[in-house]
């Protein structure tokens, strides 16, 4: 990746999220395309992957996510970004898998526990969900405590509504 390259993504991409953040989606639309024309790096790639993803364009975010996993198959956050982007799309199966794919590579990986617990619970697959949940607590994992506290609060929730 050219040196230039490089700082002219990192501005274009922060002028994208600017624009967004100002309500401004076509211009932020627009300089999000203006990144994309130039060489991306796999961490550029994935904030413009995720920033299409906020935009609600998510076939695009999709295409970028997909490029991301074929270049780096075993990088768990992109998995875990491309379920959610498929479960935006409605393709839950499709989510299920990434979001297992992404434990798989990484178990502690609290976002996509809490990802995949949420939409097995939705398909009325409780059980499934807690013993996901119950795998995740089991392991000593403190670098992300607020993430762990969702996943306690989930696992209760799903619980108590479990025993009615």
């Amino acid at each position: 990746v050219l040196a230039a390259d490089k700082k002219n993504a990192d501005i274009l991409l922060e002028l994208t999220q600017a624009e967004m953040e100002a309500g401004r989606r076509a211009t932020a639309l627009h300089r999000l395309a203006q990144a994309r024309r130039l060489t991306l790096t796999d961490s550029q790639l994935g904030t413009a992957a995720r920033l299409y993803m906020t935009m609600q364009e998510y076939r695009e975010s999709l295409r970028l996510f997909d490029d991301l996993t074929r270049r780096i198959p075993e990088d768990a956050k992109w998995r875990n970004d491309r379920g959610v982007v498929l479960l935006l799309l409605g393709r839950k199966d499709e989510a299920i898998t990434e979001f297992r794919l992404a434990l798989d590579r990484n178990p502690d990986l609290l976002s996509a526990a809490l990802s995949l617990g949420t939409l097995l619970s939705s398909m009325g697959r409780e059980r499934e969900a807690l013993d996901l949940y119950d795998r995740v607590l089991a392991r000593e994992v403190s670098h992300d405590r607020a993430m762990r506290k969702k996943i306690v609060a989930e696992r209760r929730l799903l619980a108590n509504s479990a025993s009615r």
